[in-house]
């Protein structure tokens, strides 16, 4: 039950800002000053999420003595 309550207090807040600002984000992102600070948010977020996979993956131990 408790995973359950923190899997549901992570996501929950994330899904019901996005149905929340659903409206208003689709006016803002047709603001062309706007429309590039979300796509260069974007990139920023993309390139942590890349970094975060590559760093363990290819800095794990080659074989199981190391």
């Amino acid at each position: 039950m408790r995973a359950f309550a923190a899997t549901a207090g992570t996501f929950v807040p994330g899904f019901l800002l996005v149905l929340g600002l659903r409206d208003r984000w689709e006016r803002l992102s047709h603001v062309p000053v706007l429309a590039g600070a979300f796509a260069g948010v974007n990139a920023a977020v993309v390139g942590i999420l890349l970094a975060a996979f590559v760093r363990p993956v290819w800095s794990r131990p080659r074989s199981p003595t190391d």
